[in-house]
């Protein structure tokens, strides 16, 4: 009752007063929110970004979780395992396939450039790509580092379920084919799902339906490493399921690893293969250094004068990628600058054998344990190279004890010590209970020490010498052997088949060899005798040179300035690149001659060796030289002058010269460094030189520059035969239609056999792209063409099948 009393007394009445204020107190937080929404809106979203972040987590652990450890696995294949891959990877570039010419007047040189492709954009054209280089290139790293591309690139992804962040671009997948051996029988699995049972052997982690769903929902990358390691009888089974599984995942990438030999059932499968291009040149060592100096904390953070001077050699003298970073990693970790290889190597496993503690008045039994250590190690790395095999921590222990002493001499700390110096050395990895080599530069490395030792070493090495999976081990054995069959072999191989690979192979055994090997004078005999022949060709003369260059030293100078008597032009020009790569301040009378010369060719291998050799000396004759130069050489003062900080400054002290043939080579030797101060000078230079010919120089100058940091090339597909131009016009020109399919290519045979020379390089060419095994019987013919051009084009083709198909190998 007195609840029902107080709402009769207090029931509700409309209050205009009230209204009016309470109208206007909501119109002015009104306008107060409208005024500040903006700082509302990011004040509420960061309030609710904790939140969003953990749900994102949440939703994203799985794929994070795989990236970091698939990072973790990848990273220990590499060479010393750097905790951080990306501040020692020198990104290499890729030669490419060039297009095919659309039309038969179109042929104006037979062998066109290759494109050049950068490694951001290796994925970013034809899905399906083998990328093909020698052992100890940087395949693995380059493969490897794609990984950590697509994680870079990662975009946000919006799933059925909301906003989403995938970690990466494509869902990353390795493959290691070394695995193969060990996959089981196929059963009654897809072909994915065989692949997948492939990446589990290489990362057991994996959770396959995990795995398959990624497949076959998102843009995947598949990365396949160590091709040539696959049976010959295997590889154009394992070409045809990689094909296979690329039809069903429409929306993969995929990027096979290969050797130089032995990818031809690839390229049936539809890749494109493109040549890997280690990065070479001052700035990339610069950076390799500064980088393992990053990782190990080490100082200076740039290297000396000396040591670059001796990475620069080792550089020259053809030393892989791999080479060149343990030489850096040797330095930073023992200060110690060996030259050979072999010595490196010999610094670093000295390096990395601990030496126990086994107190005092032990040092000569820790001295007998590294001996008995290294004996041990180049068993195991011997056994694993040669048959495959790999050990348990018992037969370790078993093979350890086959080279202990005597029992009643031997000390009694001794084994234990070796046990422990085996076990806690870098040198082997565990792969389940089984012990390995730690990476192959250890299992060719120890195997060539072993095989020198050996009985029957010469022997096993001399069957190998074709094989292209011994060439780091053969130049082991080449330096710590005697390899004067071997030399002799390639001599006679060089010489009687003209392969001059054969012999600047075995000049670079000589840069790696003792001073003192027995086969090394008549080896160089060998070199200037070839050099000296005026029928060679120019580029290999000057990779002839730069291998006597670094092989002889000192020798390698006076050869080259008796080699300047020489009547033939050619001759005398590369003996001038050689004294670039060789001489010393002591022949610039010699290039002021050169200089001189009547012959504009002589000339400019007189500036281009002087850029060459970069010297302060050097650099004042090309300026003063520049001043008074033919019109058509001063583009080679320009290069030469931009290839040196000296040069450089020459150039930059040339801005202002009243010669307007002088500013123009300015601009175009400053179009050569991409460089922000360069870059000013040239837009100084467009916009305001007086001259035409000059402000025309400098814009060429930085559209070049600006067209080479937006290079987009990327692969392209292979060609389709029943779309190409050129065969549709020779079919209608016989009077018959193309086809497809089988009829197109039936076709492009007949084209090869019975077309005009110019039908026939077409055919040939379209061939280097798609062509099979079974076509070699359609070029061999061709190499009695009486056309000159058919023949040069079916021999490089010949060439380049043989190495797809190893027809070598034995």
């Amino acid at each position: 009752m007195l609840f029902s009393s107080l709402l009769q007394q207090r029931g509700w009445r409309f209050d205009l007063t009230s209204a009016l204020i309470g109208a206007a107190v909501a119109l002015i937080l009104a306008r107060i929110i409208y005024q500040r929404r903006e700082q509302i809106k990011t004040f509420a979203l960061k309030l609710w970004s904790p939140v969003v972040n953990l749900r994102s987590r949440a939703q994203a652990s799985q794929e994070a979780r795989y990236i970091t450890a698939l990072k973790n696995e990848l990273k220990g294949l590499l060479l010393f395992q750097p905790a951080d891959p990306r501040k020692i990877f020198q990104p290499p570039t890729f030669a490419a396939p060039p297009p095919l010419p659309t039309k038969m007047d179109t042929i104006d040189d037979l062998f066109v450039e290759p494109l050049e492709v950068r490694y951001a954009n290796l994925t970013a054209g034809h899905p399906r790509l083998v990328i093909t280089g020698p052992r100890a290139a940087g395949r693995t790293m380059a493969l490897a580092m794609q990984v950590w591309q697509t994680a870079e690139s990662a975009t946000p992804f919006q799933a059925p379920r909301g906003g989403k962040k995938r970690p990466y671009e494509r869902f990353p997948l390795w493959i290691d084919l070394a695995q193969y051996k060990h996959l089981p029988e196929a059963q009654s699995e897809s072909p994915v799902e065989r692949l997948v049972q492939l990446a589990a052997l290489f990362m057991p982690v994996l959770v396959p339906r995990w795995v398959l769903t990624h497949l076959r929902n998102e843009p995947a990358l598949i990365l396949v490493d160590n091709w040539e390691s696959l049976p010959h009888d295997a590889r154009r089974v394992v070409a045809r399921w990689f094909g296979e599984v690329a039809q069903s995942l429409p929306k993969s990438c995929w990027v096979v690893a290969s050797g130089e030999e032995g990818y031809g059932p690839l390229i049936e499968a539809g890749f494109v293969s493109l040549e890997l291009i280690p990065p070479s040149g001052k700035d990339m060592l610069a950076a390799l250094y500064r980088g393992w100096a990053e990782l190990l904390g080490a100082e200076p953070v740039e290297p000396a004068e000396q040591t670059f001077a001796v990475l620069k050699w080792a550089e020259e003298a053809g030393a892989s990628l791999l080479e060149l970073n343990t030489r850096v990693l040797v330095y930073l970790r023992t200060r110690q600058l060996p030259t050979r290889p072999v010595d490196v190597l010999d610094r670093f496993l000295d390096h990395c054998i601990p030496t126990p503690n086994l107190g005092e008045g032990q040092a000569d039994v820790v001295e007998q344990a590294r001996v008995l250590t290294l004996s041990a190690l180049s068993y195991l790395a011997k056994m694993h190279r040669l048959e495959g095999r790999a050990f348990t921590q018992q037969e370790i222990y078993d093979q350890i004890g086959t080279l202990l002493p005597p029992e009643e001499v031997r000390p009694p700390k001794l084994e234990g010590a070796i046990r422990r110096m085996l076990f806690d050395t870098q040198l082997l990895k565990r792969e389940g209970k089984f012990w390995v080599p730690a990476h192959y530069i250890w299992d060719d490395f120890l195997t060539a020490w072993a095989l020198v030792e050996d009985e029957v070493g010469a022997d096993i090495v001399k069957a190998h010498l074709s094989d292209p999976t011994w060439t780091l081990l053969l130049e082991f054995y080449a330096a710590l052997g005697d390899v004067t069959p071997l030399v002799r072999t390639l001599v006679q191989t060089a010489t009687m088949h003209g392969d001059m690979a054969s012999l600047l192979r075995a000049a670079r055994w000589a840069a790696i060899a003792p001073e003192e090997a027995p086969w090394r004078k008549s080896l160089m005999k060998v070199l200037a005798q070839t050099f000296n022949d005026p029928d060679l060709d120019r580029q290999m003369r000057l990779r002839l040179g730069q291998a006597l260059a670094v092989a002889a030293g000192e020798g390698a100078r006076a050869f080259f300035i008796q080699a300047l008597r020489q009547p033939s032009v050619a001759i005398r020009s590369a003996a001038l690149r050689g004294l670039g790569w060789s001489g010393s301040p002591r022949e610039m009378p010699l290039f002021v001659g050169a200089l001189q010369d009547p012959d504009l060719e002589v000339q400019q291998a007189a500036i281009e060796a002087l850029g060459d050799m970069g010297t302060a000396g050097a650099v004042r004759l090309l300026r003063d030289a520049m001043l008074e130069a033919d019109d058509h050489l001063l583009p080679f003062f320009a290069e030469a002058l931009s290839k040196t900080p000296d040069g450089l400054e020459v150039l930059k002290e040339s801005v202002d010269s009243e010669s307007l043939l002088i500013r123009r080579t300015v601009a175009q030797g400053l179009g050569r460094v991409d460089q922000p101060w360069a870059i000013e000078i040239l837009e100084k230079l467009a916009r305001e030189d007086a001259e035409w010919l000059v402000r025309s120089a400098a814009q060429i100058a930085l559209s070049a520059l600006k067209e080479k940091a937006e290079d987009k090339t990327v692969p392209l597909p292979p060609p389709q035969i029943d779309q190409l131009e050129w065969l549709i016009a020779w079919a209608a020109s016989q009077g018959m239609g193309l086809g497809v399919g089988k009829a197109a290519g039936a076709m492009l045979e007949r084209a090869i056999t019975q077309g005009d020379p110019k039908a026939q390089i077409l055919g040939i060419l379209t061939l280097t792209h798609v062509g099979r095994e079974a076509h070699l019987k359609l070029l061999e013919p061709l190499l009695n063409s009486p056309d000159a051009d058919v023949r040069d084009v079916a021999e490089s083709a010949l060439r380049l099948f043989e190495r797809r198909y190893d027809l070598y190998q034995p």
